[in-house]
């Protein structure tokens, strides 16, 4: 059980209220799953494959072939590398929050595509207000918000 941090036992005693002649003797044990494994090979891994895709952003919104070669080499890199994990982790039936956050990182991955199609499509700034620049830093607020958000939990 290497996985995990152990406290107790925890006993509480007590009557069996139904029958009220057998003493209770509950012992607990809490079980707390160390975490810092998966952060550091599985979480910090899949950080930086999402950030390495606002390298996008460096090359011209006229090069759509050269943007979308590099988010979409990205994702597959993202697949292959969720497909490790999964073999990984315990195969279980809800998602932990390490698989939302992977999730998520598709989602993100995803968003960047369709930005980079965007940014190569619309050509027209709105006189001071260049919808692709825009459209850029939303992405990049949004992506600070997830991490700070998860940062809380």
């Amino acid at each position: 059980m290497t996985d995990f941090d152990l406290s107790g036992p925890l006993m509480q005693g007590g009557v069996d209220e139904e029958r009220k002649r057998y003493p209770l003797l509950h012992i607990y044990f809490i079980g707390q799953r160390r975490a810092a494994y998966y952060m550091w090979n599985i979480g910090l891994p899949n950080f930086l494959l999402s950030v390495l895709v606002f390298t996008s952003f460096a090359i011209s919104p006229e090069d759509l072939a050269d943007r979308l070669s590099v988010t979409l080499t990205l994702v597959l890199t993202s697949v292959a590398f969720k497909y490790m994990v999964a073999q990984e982790l315990p195969k279980i039936s809800y998602l932990t929050l390490l698989d939302k956050y992977i999730l998520l990182s598709f989602t993100f991955l995803a968003l960047v595509g369709g930005q980079n199609t965007l940014a190569a499509v619309v050509k027209v700034d709105y006189g001071t207000f260049p919808i692709v620049d825009v459209s850029r830093y939303v992405i990049e607020t949004i992506f600070l918000l997830i991490h700070v958000l998860l940062g809380a939990l």
